[in-house]
Formats: C-alpha cells, structure tokens, sequence
C-alpha cells in the first residue's frame, strides 16, 4: 500500500534551474537538500520519497518536500534530478529502480559517504541495451550528529566541499551538471575517484567518529559528572547513529583499517615520548600537529574567498 501526501500547492518560480527535483530518503541531509532547493527557489517541485511515514510527514511539516511517496514510482516520471540520500546499502537498489522510471535525459546523484563499492555495482548493473538517466556519484561533505527532517537546514552546505566522482562512466556534461547542482546549493568542489575518495574520507571523516566512539567509551562513570567542554567537543560525533556508522564502516573497511593504523601509529609515538619523558619531542610533535589545523584553515579560509 502506498502512502502519499499531497499538501504543498504548485509554485511558479520563473528561474528555477529545475521544473522538478526528487529527494529518496529525506532525513537530515535530504530534507536539508529540500529546504535549500525551496529557499534558493532552484525548483518548482520537490518530490520527497522515505520508508517512514513519521520522516516523511515532518519533512512535509518542515517545508522541505512538497509531496511525500512511501516508494520510488511513477511520480518522479518527470523529475530532472533524482538525489538518493538513502543509507549505503540501499543506494544502489534505488538507483536500479530509478533507471526503469526516469527519462533517459534525467540525472541522478547520491550523498553516499562511500564510493567504490557503489560506483563499481551501479556500472555492473547500468543497462547496456537502452539509454537511462546518468549517474554521478557525489559527497557534500557536510552534516550533523543530529538526525531527522527536523534537524534540516537550508544553509548546510554553505562554504563546504562536495566531492564528484570523476568516474568515466558519466559524461562529461553530466559532470558539470551535477556540480554546477551542488555550487547552487552553495559548496565548493573537489574531484576524486571513487578509491581516493574512499581512502580519503576514511582519514578524515570515519576515523574521527570512530575516535570519538571509543575516547567516550573510554570514559568512567565518574569521569563524566565532571566532563567539560573539551570531552563534549571531542566525543560529539559518537553521537551519530550507531546503524548508520556501522554500514560506513562495513563498505569502507580496508581504508578504514589503513587509516585507523595511522592514527594508532601517532598515538603510540606519543605514548612513548611520554613514557621516556621526552617532554622536547613531545612538543616538537605537538608543534606539528598545530601546523596541520592551521594548514586546515588557511585550506578552509582560501576556498571561502
């Protein structure tokens, strides 16, 4: 059975880059997508598309879709622009379905965290006997430990890095479109391939969470009744949904294994400094590690500008 809400009345914006965008899966990013899509008026027409009907009803509520269907089917006949903002495991299959509903000039993109195994299986599965709509893989590095429609934001991609694939199964001019998608939506752009990206954002993405997972972890009771700002700070991210981390982690094992042998390695050269006393080559390393964050942000500060 099918569940849809139709609440929103037709908009008639006269410089919409799109008559019609469909959004499957509308939790933070996807909602957040939406309520940038309205608020830009990019679009005429959201079509939002979830397995919950508590997620999709808030993000009706939020203003960020404009009709909500509990399955991908023929209301996104006519979309220009199929997001798939779905947990990992899911993105492939909605891709697969998308194909057999979508106009072959539509495009479609993800928000997937991980690339390889995805770029790899949607190629593997592409139709060879019949023109479909375009896949670009995408990652709009940007989020929140917070969950839901309700945590959405409009300005969420403002002044951050979304990552294309530069996979050569996509042309060229599906490339810029999708990019120039998310440059409206207010990011800056990086190309990669699905394995540097990968090995990537395992360093400085699934590795910190999985840190700030187990510097909680590490904690005793009586350790937290008097935790400041600075283990609020560092342990935000283990408040991220546990499934969710699970299935990141799963898809990009051998980077994030590669990664965490890094980040192990420094922690115990350090442990060592500390133990032998080596209080000058603790700080020359520290010192180092400050020209990192500070690299960071002239990275961060020089893209802005």
């Amino acid at each position: 059975m099918w569940l849809i809400w139709l609440v929103h009345p037709r908009r008639e914006e006269k410089h919409a880059l799109y008559q019609q965008v469909g959004i499957v899966g509308v939790g933070l990013i996807g909602a957040s997508i939406g309520r940038a899509l309205k608020e830009k008026h990019l679009t005429k027409r959201v079509i939002g598309i979830g397995r919950s009907a508590s997620s999709l009803a808030q993000a009706l509520l939020v203003n960020s879709i404009d009709e909500a269907h509990t399955r991908i089917g023929p209301e996104i006949a006519d979309v220009d622009l199929l997001i798939i903002c779905t947990p990992v495991p899911l993105v492939v299959d909605a891709v697969d379905r998308a194909w057999t509903i979508l106009r072959p000039d539509a495009l479609i993109t993800d928000v997937s965290s991980t690339k390889s195994t995805i770029m790899a299986e949607i190629e593997r599965r592409r139709p060879k006997d019949r023109p479909v709509a375009e896949f670009v893989g995408s990652h709009p590095m940007a989020g929140s430990h917070r969950r839901g429609p309700e945590a959405s934001r409009p300005d969420l991609f403002e002044n951050h890095t979304c990552i294309i694939m530069n996979s050569t199964s996509a042309t060229p001019h599906a490339r810029e479109k999708v990019k120039a998608f998310w440059r409206a939506l207010g990011m800056r752009l990086e190309e990669m391939s699905p394995q540097e990206h990968d090995e990537s954002v395992a360093r400085i993405s699934h590795v910190p969470h999985l840190v700030s997972y187990a510097l909680a972890l590490s904690a005793r009771e009586r350790d937290l009744k008097v935790a400041g700002p600075g283990f609020r700070d560092t342990t935000r991210l283990g408040g991220s949904p546990p499934a969710l981390w699970r299935e990141i982690v799963r898809e990009n094992r051998s980077a994030v294994l590669d990664g965490l042998d890094g980040y192990l390695a420094e922690l115990k050269q350090l442990r060592e400094m500390i133990e032998k006393e080596d209080w000058p080559g603790l700080e020359n390393r520290l010192t180092d590690a400050n020209q990192c964050v500070e690299r960071l942000g002239s990275v961060a500060s020089s893209k802005s500008t």
